[in-house]
């Protein structure tokens, strides 16, 4: 009698069972990298935050900052402003008070009658006042300076014309219409003058 044929071996069944397949530490090694992954994550999104957080409390203080400096700026302009004003007005008051007495002298002088007797009297009045203005405009530093006999200068002098002086050197200033003044070294007025120029010959 013969023997019935086995049934063959399932293939697809035999392959599964080959198959390896993860072990729980597989598992839970992968999970907890997507653990630590995703802990990561937050803290390089917590740090942009924090990162931002700071730029702007920057940006806020350097604007406090600008609005302080802006207003502390404003009040020492006003106050510079009401300092030169206070100045210059005490300024302009020592002016006026050293010129005065000069003025008082020449008041005195005008009222006294013009004669053959007195014009002496009257013109060594008149070299006083012109005396006590120059002590007047001493006090705040300013002094005539000398421009006869003294080479041209246009830093010092304007020539209002010229003259021929076979006599002196060329540009020899011949003539003072007008004196100069200096406050300090810095010429405030310059004096009008005549230069000698030699004649053209024709």
């Amino acid at each position: 009698m013969s023997r019935s044929a086995e049934p063959a071996p399932d293939k697809k069944k035999t392959a599964e069972e080959e198959t390896p397949v993860e072990t729980l530490d597989q598992q839970e090694e992968a999970a907890a990298e997507e653990a630590q992954a995703a802990e990561k994550q937050n803290g390089e999104e917590e740090a942009q935050e924090s990162e931002t957080d700071a730029l702007r409390r920057q940006v806020e203080e350097l604007n406090d900052s600008l609005l302080r400096a802006r207003a502390e700026f404003d009040n020492f302009r006003k106050r510079t402003q009401q300092e030169k004003a206070i100045w210059n007005g005490v300024a302009q008051e020592r002016v006026a008070l050293a010129l005065l007495p000069a003025k008082d002298d020449l008041e005195r002088i005008l009222e006294q009658p013009v004669d053959a007797q007195n014009v002496d009297t009257l013109l060594q009045g008149l070299q006083l006042v012109v005396g006590k203005f120059d002590k007047g405009l001493a006090e705040f530093g300013v002094q005539p300076f000398e421009s006869k006999g003294t080479p041209f200068n246009e830093e010092l002098h304007d020539a209002l014309t010229t003259m021929s002086d076979p006599g002196q050197d060329e540009d020899i200033v011949l003539v003072e219409h007008q004196k100069g003044y200096k406050m300090g070294d810095r010429v405030i007025r310059h004096a009008q003058v005549i230069v000698n120029k030699p004649e053209q010959d024709s």
